[in-house]
């Protein structure tokens, strides 16, 4: 009698857990819905889904990951602990707006000022490709490459740690794939002195990234890797502007790539309108075209 009543107590029990359960699921459930259904409506004017559309890009994540939460009036993204308010949103896309449209017409033959732009640049990487204009948080991307000098072996991996730049002690500089090791692109900096030598990749002010060279038993460092390309003349007006408008970034579709910042005045949280320069061609974790150059 005692045992039945024992298993009688244990299957109770167990109900109670397993609905307790189901009820937590659908209650998640059911303000998943409840935020993704306030996501699609308008507020004050301003499409959400725009907006939406804008943060995902901002925060180089899936728009359908990005919420709107008409009750604490902010957008998130799920699975990270970020917000943004509506207000704060919609004043850095103004803002945007606002620097594509005081940066068109953007050149001008011997004046490409508009934007600051290096003229060589300008026309190279602007006027020839007519790549549009693109928003990076350089809070997300803390790796980022600015002018100075990184000494050999580093790794620098994207956010989300799927791609990885790695400068190993034989001079190689490459960006390696994590998720299956394939190597996507390399600079070929390793072959002329291998492991007989030391390393170190600098990042000029005129917008060249090499990476020299010192062999044992020498004080001097020789050029193994540069980008010639993206050399940058004295004469050009706005050469100055590249040493603090300007950085490389490991992103996380694995492409590495040379910015020029538009627009520094975005928000306190280094988010800028930026237009890219060069590349190495990597994105989606494709194998490049363009071996030993960023182009």
């Amino acid at each position: 009698m005692k045992s039945i009543f024992k298993v009688n107590v244990l299957i109770y029990a167990l109900f109670i857990v397993v609905t307790v359960i189901s009820c937590s699921k659908e209650d998640a459930k059911n303000e998943q819905e409840s935020l993704i259904e306030t996501s699609k409506k308008n507020v004050e004017g301003y499409d959400v889904s725009t907006l939406r559309t804008f943060y995902g890009k901002l925060k180089n994540v899936s728009t359908d990951s990005v919420l709107y939460n008409e009750k604490s009036d902010n957008f998130s993204i799920m699975g990270r602990n970020l917000k943004k308010s509506r207000t704060e949103l919609t004043s850095v896309y103004q803002q945007s707006l606002s620097v594509t449209v005081g940066c068109k017409p953007f050149y001008v033959p011997q004046s490409p000022g508009y934007c600051g732009y290096p003229a060589k640049w300008y026309s190279d990487f602007v006027e020839k490709k007519m790549q549009p204009y693109e928003i990076i948080d350089l809070e997300y991307y803390k790796n980022s490459i600015f002018s100075g000098e990184v000494s050999f072996p580093f790794e620098k991996s994207s956010p989300n740690g799927r791609f990885s730049l790695i400068g190993q002690a034989d001079g190689n500089l490459y960006i390696k794939d994590n998720s299956n090791g394939k190597v996507l692109w390399d600079a070929g900096s390793y072959k002329k002195y291998g492991t007989s030598a030391a390393y170190k990749m600098a990042y000029h002010t005129d917008g060249n990234l090499v990476i020299y060279g010192k062999p044992w038993g020498s004080n001097v460092y020789d050029a193994v890797f540069t980008t010639p390309n993206l050399y940058v003349p004295n004469t050009d007006f706005y050469r100055p502007a590249i040493a603090s408008n300007t950085f490389y970034v490991l992103q996380d579709d694995g492409n590495f790539v040379l910015y020029f910042i538009i627009s520094s005045q975005m928000t306190a949280e280094r988010v800028y309108a930026v237009q890219p320069i060069a590349e190495t061609r990597t994105w989606g974790g494709r194998i490049s075209n363009q071996w030993n150059q960023i182009k």
